[in-house]
């Protein structure tokens, strides 16, 4: 990530210290839950910092539409690196202040792990923490109090976010937090343990500040449980963040277990939907339909889905409507959508290689260039924003999202139909109609490939709970690798053949 000048980073490992000390928690208090700290220092992939420095220019704060999308990418980046969903910012987080937007980010990364969300901000300790903002160093701790944490960030981070990547992906030694000043040193990633240090919490508060200082942003948090009953909070999570997320406690990304599930639906071609191990919205199976469906997304702000038609309608089920190419002239079909799990848009990407974008950011795609073979899917990378189409070659173009291979141009059994996301890795999985699958920058645990099929596979989709995969044939049924089996439709009389998978 890039670092603006003279950048400094500070933090009291109050917590650490205390449990150190064998201090005795008073009752109903929480304990403190250890969190594995990373073995290094991450850094983002070369495009990703690219973009950051491109569109982060303004200082001492940037809360232009383009630098928020940067950073949440880097964010993302982070928690892919460690196997979690990406997470989509709150609909009102423009209008939120920096102490607001403080406590948001952080919350987001601790729900985002099963952690317990801090209940909200609170005024005394917002003010503790504004007295270190506007000193520009640690807020001064709270006492009495059963757990207290604090850190700062100052030196010219531009923004909330680009302080939560610093204090929980860089925060080791060689980074710019000034208190790891060896690999052994103790404030080494004291910062993101203050953040994720106490994990069943059900009364903790927090107080953020927020200065410009010598021309430079100063931002501050206190961290803590208090010894009584919670204080008047003035900014919560439940009433001022979740109503904002749509429903569910925090978005979870596009190929990410349904609401915490891990299941899976089928989607047949007359629109029917088949939710298994996963929450049922709706669909349009029964209903008439001017074309078939060929596709279906999650959306990973809300747990639901859409349904995508040949002719570019879009049924949106617990899932918002953005817009679609219904009823509008295409120049192929259409035959895939994937979700922004930024935005909380989706794109629809035609025979072609045309894409339209609806809520989301378009950065290109193969429509009116010569394809060697046509396009059958089009899958997201949450962790730069982008998107990837794949041609039934294996060819694999990349938009605002890194390549890391494909199959174009080599000899295959049989026609690629999808292609999912791996999260962990952020590379992709290739599958062909006969089961076979192929790995580019991801786990390969196996394949349908060179056995005997009833019917062909259609469509892949990834398991974020364990990091495999799952195939899906015409016929409903599903063949899951190194991910939980949940059911199928294999076996039953369908009215229609299955077409796709989504978590």
């Amino acid at each position: 990530m890039a670092r603006h000048a003279a950048w400094v980073l500070t933090g009291a490992l109050v917590a650490l210290a205390l449990t150190a000390a064998g201090l005795s928690l008073t009752a109903g208090a929480s304990t403190v839950s250890p969190q594995t700290d990373p073995a290094a220092d991450l850094t983002p992939p070369a495009a990703l910092a690219r973009t950051q420095q491109a569109d982060c220019v303004v200082q001492p704060l940037d809360e232009s539409a383009a630098c928020t999308q940067a950073l949440l990418a880097e964010i993302n980046y982070g928690l892919a690196s460690v196997g979690l969903a990406p997470i989509g910012l709150p609909s009102n987080w423009a209008s939120l202040s920096v102490p607001e937007q403080i406590f948001v980010i952080v919350d987001l990364e601790r729900v985002d792990r099963g952690l317990q969300p801090y209940l909200g901000l609170s005024f005394p300790w917002s003010v503790d923490a504004q007295i270190g903002a506007d000193g520009n160093g640690d807020p001064p701790a709270p006492t009495g109090n059963p757990w207290v944490a604090t850190i700062w960030a100052g030196g010219g981070n531009i923004s909330p976010l680009e302080a939560d990547y610093i204090w929980m992906y860089d925060d080791g030694f060689g980074g710019p937090n000034i208190d790891c000043e060896s690999a052994a040193a103790s404030g080494c990633w004291v910062h993101r343990d203050n953040i994720l240090g106490v994990g069943s919490c059900t009364t903790c508060v927090v107080g953020a500040g927020y200065a410009v200082v010598g021309g430079n942003a100063s931002m501050t948090a206190v961290f803590d449980e208090p010894s009584g009953s919670p204080p008047s909070l003035s900014f919560t999570w439940a009433n001022n963040v979740v109503p904002f997320l749509g429903r569910g406690p925090t978005p979870v990304g596009a190929g990410s277990p349904s609401q915490g599930t891990g299941g899976y639906r089928e989607v047949a071609s007359d629109g029917g939907i088949f939710a298994l191990g996963a929450r049922f919205e709706g669909s349009m199976g029964g209903q008439h339909l001017n074309a078939p469906i060929v596709g279906v997304a999650q959306d990973g702000w809300t747990g639901g889905y859409w349904e995508v038609a040949s002719d570019g309608g879009v049924f949106a089920f617990g899932a918002p409507f953005y817009g679609s190419m219904g009823g509008r002239h295409l120049n192929a079909p259409i035959v895939g959508i994937a979700a922004d799990t930024a935005t909380g848009g989706y794109w629809e990407v035609a025979r072609d290689g045309g894409v339209f974008a609806f809520g989301a950011p378009f950065y290109g795609s193969m429509g009116g260039q010569r394809l060697n073979a046509p396009i059958v899917g089009i899958v997201a990378d949450p962790a730069t924003g982008g998107y990837w189409e794949v041609a039934s070659d294996g060819g694999v173009f990349a938009f605002h999202a890194p390549f890391y291979g494909s199959m174009g141009g080599q000899r295959l059994n049989a026609p690629i139909v999808g292609m999912a996301m791996n999260p962990g890795t952020n590379g992709y999985w290739e599958v062909a109609s006969d089961g076979g699958v192929f790995a580019f920058h991801a786990p390969f645990y196996g394949s349908m490939g060179a056995t005997h099929l009833a019917r062909p596979v259609v469509g892949i989709a990834p398991s974020t709970a364990t990091g495999g995969y799952w195939e899906v044939a015409s016929d409903g049924g599903v063949f899951n690798f190194h991910a939980p089996f949940f059911g199928s439709e294999g076996g039953v009389g369908l009215a229609a053949p299955v077409v796709g998978i989504a978590p």
